[in-house]
């Protein structure tokens, strides 16, 4: 039998599980903790990368201006330079993806528990379902069961 409150259960199910369902059920299998730091680990890795493949573009193309500064013993002061800017950016963007993916666990974490109360929901109109089955029921012995035989109706 089909209900019309079932119908509308399993669309908004189905509808979450195709949006957001599918980030935040990935989202609900760490901690929030584990969550953050994963988060933050991936933004450190970027970003020293980024830092290496930009520093070792700026070297190729300002080679001159490198060799010289090497052969005067100036290279420690723009590295230094670069080093402190480099610690200031990762500063901030650790901070930001710290609070960006707290926010967004929280969030996911909300609508995880909407999805599970529908479940509930879903659940409970099946249950109410199957009481009110008024399907004809065999009643059949233990020993007419075990025989083994076909009963037609």
């Amino acid at each position: 039998m089909i209900s019309e409150e079932k119908v509308k259960i399993m669309t908004s199910l189905a509808q979450y599980e195709k949006k957001e369902g599918t980030g935040d059920l990935r989202i609900n299998r760490y901690s929030c903790g584990d969550y953050v730091r994963m988060e933050t680990m991936k933004v450190g890795v970027a970003l020293v990368v980024a830092l290496l493949l930009l520093t070792g573009i700026i070297v190729i193309f300002r080679m001159e201006d490198v060799i010289s500064m090497m052969r005067k013993g100036t290279i420690a002061v723009p590295a230094i330079l670069i080093l402190i800017c480099f610690g200031i950016l990762f500063f901030c963007y650790v901070k930001s993806t710290r609070r960006r993916a707290e926010k967004r666990y929280n969030e996911a974490m909300v609508r995880i528990k909407a999805y599970e109360r529908q479940l509930e929901k879903l659940l409970e109109v099946y249950e109410e379902e199957e009481k009110e089955d008024n399907s004809p029921k065999i009643d059949m012995d233990a020993e007419e069961l075990a025989d083994g035989k076909i009963i037609d109706l």
